[in-house]
């Protein structure tokens, strides 16, 4: 999985990095629209979407710089963290998305989970990747509710994430393609983002998977090894 093409490199690159320029250019319009309408606090509104567009462009650096480890077979940068906090820290990047959309984000996440010992930047991203895709599922249907639920919970030596549309769900044909480089159902989709997931979490020694019933929605799952600190 490391000996990647540099054209296949490159094409990852620019999908991974695009997520948090995106989640930026939605900072930036978001925070356009509340001056034009007129908020009581222009100075706050302001201070308040350049700390979030900070948080936005070091994350774009370190998707590089783990992308380049990726690469030179370094090792990952492996720390202590709550699934919890990072599925609700990814939700708030697609705030704004998801506002768009109206999209509602329905939370099930279990109690007293334990922490997951793994690299962090990549989980969220594989993360981000999910919820973004669920969000983008509704683009082309018609439902009013359109909820993208996140539920976690943790069985004997695994934590257990799961990410649920209701949109019009995947082909059969769709679901034996779906991990595969460059396919995409999307015009403007590169085709790299699930697989790249799914390397990522079979690299951290998890599963990434999908079920659907090509009818109803879509329902993501992926599963990590509990490791000690």
């Amino acid at each position: 999985s490391r000996l990647l093409s540099v054209g296949e490199m490159a094409t990852g690159l620019a999908h991974e990095v695009n997520q948090p320029l995106a989640a930026i250019l939605n900072y930036c319009h978001g925070t356009q629209r509340r001056l034009e309408e007129g908020v009581d606090d222009p100075v706050k509104t302001v201070s308040s979407s350049m700390k979030l567009i900070m948080k936005q462009a070091k994350r774009a650096s370190e998707i590089i710089k783990r992308m380049r480890s990726f690469v030179r077979k370094t090792d990952y940068q492996c720390v202590e963290f709550s699934i919890n906090d990072s599925c609700s820290e990814v939700s708030d990047f697609l705030y704004q998305e998801a506002l768009d959309h109206n999209i509602t984000f329905d939370f099930n996440l279990g109690d007293d989970l334990p922490d997951l010992v793994a690299d962090k930047v990549q989980i969220e991203q594989v993360l981000l990747n999910l919820m973004r895709n669920a969000i983008e599922a509704y683009s082309d249907c018609k439902k009013t509710h359109r909820p993208v639920i996140i539920s976690t919970h943790s069985t004997e030596g695994y934590i257990h994430v799961s990410v649920e549309d209701k949109a019009k769900g995947i082909s059969s044909e769709g679901l034996a393609n779906l991990f595969e480089p460059f396919y995409t159902s999307k015009s403007t989709g590169l085709g790299m983002g699930l697989s790249i997931s799914q390397t990522i979490i079979e690299t951290h020694g998890g599963q990434l998977w999908a079920e659907s019933d090509g009818k109803t929605g879509t329902h993501f799952y992926l599963k990590l090894p509990l490791r000690e600190q």
